[in-house]
């Protein structure tokens, strides 16, 4: 939690009562190694925010080839943030 709050406290001043209040819709998840989060065609409903290690971006070609769109290192937020356009409800992860 600690490197979530330094994270969001970098992007703007939050008062301590509501930082607190934001922390708690936050759950741990700490997915294995190659284990896909999202899957393509299916909509987003999570934020990640990558604690420790990275977190890798990519798509499929037509011929099964994979194709890097990005990575995303300690500590950042991630997730494919465009899907979330066509949803309503999704949960926050860390």
């Amino acid at each position: 939690m600690v490197v979530l709050k330094e994270l969001l406290s970098g992007i703007h001043n939050i008062p301590e009562p509501v930082m607190d209040e934001l922390l708690e819709i936050w759950t741990p998840v700490q997915p294995g190694r190659k284990e896909l989060l999202t899957i393509c065609g299916n909509v987003e409903k999570h934020i990640y925010v990558v604690l420790d290690g990275v977190q890798r971006v990519y798509y499929l070609d037509d011929l099964n080839r994979e194709a890097t769109i990005f990575f995303t290192c300690t500590p950042s937020f991630s997730g494919e943030l465009d899907s979330f356009f066509i949803t309503e409800t999704f949960k926050v992860y860390f």
